[in-house]
């Protein structure tokens, strides 16, 4: 059974990142969530990177924005409980990784001549999304208050939509159930038999018949009422 929306949330920005694909025998539910990491990189740690590129013959394509240059990492020295809120009062914005890279433009003058080159540099922002195992096999089911204790937000407290629980789905999420928020039926069905250790059938010699068994063990889970979001 489905329910039919009522109330109006907040306009939400959509989710930056489309899905790498989905393995469904890979079903587990997991909780997107952006976490921390302070992006400034002092000048002893850029020092220690660049020797890090040069030991091994490769060119370091990516460096912190100009602002974030010569400033010390809040995540350096010795840990610190909350320092994600000291990160953010000093506006290093630590939920969002910032990154620049150089890109070469030719100069070419008004009777179309080259005249030479110049660089160009590029800052690239995107969400520091991890997923988050909900499931008793991964630290015994408690993956989501630990993150939240390390500092992970939730991406509507960012203020972005939510998307699908299932592993490695990043479509937004459409049907709310009493273990999470699924794009479609099937993620949810498929999750909720890995939370209730149903072994589904996965192959076999006629593809048609497996597929129709595994049809059917999902059919049988009791999902209970869902929601339209």
């Amino acid at each position: 059974m489905v329910t039919e929306k009522t109330e109006a949330g907040p306009k939400l920005k959509p989710y930056p990142f489309k899905g790498s694909g989905v393995n469904e025998n890979a079903s587990l539910c997991m909780a997107k969530m952006v976490v921390p990491m302070c992006p400034c990189e002092s000048d002893a740690d850029a020092e220690r990177i660049d020797a890090v590129f040069e030991r091994q013959g490769r060119e370091r394509r990516t460096r912190p924005p100009s602002e974030f240059r010569g400033v010390d990492n809040c995540q350096s020295g010795r840990y610190r409980d909350q320092w994600w809120v000291d990160c953010e009062k000093l506006g290093h914005n630590p939920y969002f990784l910032k990154t620049v890279t150089t890109r070469e433009e030719t100069v070419v003058d008004e009777n179309g001549y080259v005249t030479g080159k110049r660089q160009k540099e590029v800052v690239k922002e995107r969400l520091n999304v991890v997923q988050v195992p909900i499931s008793l096999r991964h630290d015994s089911g408690r993956g989501v208050p630990q993150a939240v204790g390390r500092g992970a937000k939730t991406l509507m407290q960012l203020g972005y939509q939510n998307v699908c629980m299932m592993r490695n789905c990043e479509l937004p999420a459409k049907l709310r159930y009493s273990h999470g928020e699924f794009c479609n039926d099937r993620h949810a069905r498929l999750t909720k038999a890995d939370q209730e250790e149903v072994f589904l059938v996965v192959w076999g010699s006629e593809r048609t018949k497996w597929q129709k068994l595994r049809a059917d063990q999902l059919d049988e889970l009791n999902l209970g009422e869902a929601v339209k979001i």
